[in-house]
């Protein structure tokens, strides 16, 4: 079962991070202020009917999203970032009876890729992880690392 979650997880991510390299017709703003959340929560909002797969974001208009849109949110690169235009992020998740969905938009003025495929925490990443087992120890059961490479996971 972990190992079907982890793989969902990593198809999630790669659809995600397509999405939010072409274009799409929704382009989603934060709104997570408006529901009162503090940081680092969320609200998973539950799909009737799975959204397409497509790059394209329009399924998840209703949705609460998160900025990530200031220095606090950066594991590396403080010292050259030059804020939201150089790097930034609005994310959400979602579920239904069958999955778990995570989508973002990314902004970005240099994509810059890991120098080969076992350092691609070297470039431009993002990294998710999910306490599945609510263990609470800050390290992840399994690691999703993806690299894109010309648009192509």
């Amino acid at each position: 079962m972990k190992n079907n979650v982890c793989s969902l997880l990593i198809f999630c991510v790669v659809y995600a991070f397509i999405t939010s390299v072409q274009a799409a017709g929704f382009l989603p703003k934060a709104n997570g202020k408006e529901f009162g959340l503090k940081y680092g929560e969320t609200i998973a909002r539950k799909f009737v009917k799975a959204p397409k797969i497509d790059g394209n974001l329009d399924d998840w208009q209703g949705a609460v999203w998160i900025a990530f849109d200031t220095e606090k949110e950066l594991l590396r690169g403080k010292e050259t970032w030059d804020g939201k235009d150089d790097i930034s992020m609005t994310w959400s998740v979602a579920y239904d009876n069958d999955n778990f969905y995570f989508a973002t938009a990314v902004r970005d003025d240099i994509f810059f890729l890991g120098p080969d495929d076992g350092n691609v925490w070297k470039g431009d990443c993002i990294f998710l992880y999910i306490d599945w087992e609510n263990k609470k120890t800050g390290a992840p059961d399994c690691k999703p690392n993806l690299s894109f490479m010309n648009k192509e996971a």
